[in-house]
């Protein structure tokens, strides 16, 4: 690898652990009590598995899969059940009804929204890698395809 690769690569990485630790954690407003199964959790650009003392931030999404199933307690008191195939968004200024009657069915594959921000990262490491890749390409000789 030459060393304008290995510079770039080294600055991607740099800029990718920068953006990490510029996101502090929201405070958490509910915790997971129960989880079964596949069930996953998201909050801006991260997305990981939900596990049960999980804790919970406003604006949260909680998805099961086929084979999930969660609890989730609110520090206000209510206690939500999602079954299979069924998401809710966190919002602890609703109230228990509002936020069981914004429990919703999962249809097809789950697709994450994000804002432009979102798409920083991957795009920063996919493009030094295909700078590193052009670069190793172009400094290595030409060779011929002929047979003469």
């Amino acid at each position: 690898m030459t060393k304008y690769s290995l510079a770039l690569l080294l600055t991607v990485c740099a800029s990718t652990a920068v953006l990490a630790q510029a996101q502090a954690p929201a405070p958490a407003v509910g915790v997971a009590t129960k989880v079964q199964g596949l069930v996953t959790v998201s909050q801006g650009n991260m997305l990981g598995n939900l596990v049960k003392d999980t804790p919970l931030s406003n604006g949260a999404r909680v998805v099961t899969t086929s084979t999930g199933f969660a609890d989730l307690r609110l520090d206000n008191g209510c206690t939500i059940e999602l079954l299979p195939n069924q998401a809710v968004t966190i919002n602890s200024k609703l109230d228990c009804k509002a936020l069981v009657a914004g429990i919703g069915p999962v249809e097809g594959p789950v697709m994450l929204a994000g804002g432009p921000r979102d798409f920083l990262v991957p795009a920063l490491i996919a493009g030094g890698i295909g700078i590193s890749l052009i670069s190793n390409n172009s400094s290595s000789p030409s060779q011929s395809l002929s047979g003469s």
